[in-house]
């Protein structure tokens, strides 16, 4: 069976997405400086929020490798890559809905609380869309990767799952 064209386009964004990631990851290590200016400097003195921002810092390298290699993987076929691109999907929402509540609990009473007007709100307000908005990608990836004749193109595909036994 061919691969089918929503596995190409999603190991390519897998592979996209993943390396994005990774080459964000100085800017987000820049956070943890502490010479941000205005709110955002007093919140990343904040010791929850570095707390957060650390375990972020851990998971989100992680995460990326894992999603390149699912990536690789959806499109080489390998049934794995399509179980693990499921599993991925899963934590990044279940994290998205985290950094959502987090920054809506957390972040946007300590930046509303030390400013005022539309900038705090604009702040506020593209904090939480872009958490909301982050996990479209993972909803489509599993949703994806749970149709039928996706799943019936890796049963097909060239590749047992890892501890497999013929």
């Amino acid at each position: 069976m061919e691969r089918p064209t929503s596995v190409t386009v999603f190991g390519v964004l897998n592979i996209v997405f993943g390396a994005i990631g990774l080459l964000s990851l100085p800017m987000s290590l820049a956070t943890l400086s502490g010479k941000m200016p205005g709110a955002m400097g007093a919140l990343t003195q904040d010791p929850t929020w570095r707390a957060y921002m650390t375990v972020g810092l851990v998971v989100g390298p992680i995460m990326c490798i894992v999603l390149i290699a699912a990536g690789i993987g959806l499109l080489k076929l390998l049934k794995w890559a399509r179980l693990v691109s499921i599993y991925y999907a899963i934590v990044a929402i279940v994290w998205g809905i985290v950094g959502v509540a987090f920054t809506l609990v957390y972040v946007v009473p300590k930046i509303t609380g030390s400013m005022s007007g539309p900038a705090a709100t604009g702040g506020a307000i593209g904090g939480l869309a872009g958490g909301v908005i982050g996990m479209v990608y993972p909803i489509l990836l599993i949703v994806f990767m749970l149709r039928p004749h996706v799943v019936m193109a890796f049963e097909s595909g060239p590749g047992p799952l890892p501890g497999d036994t013929m």
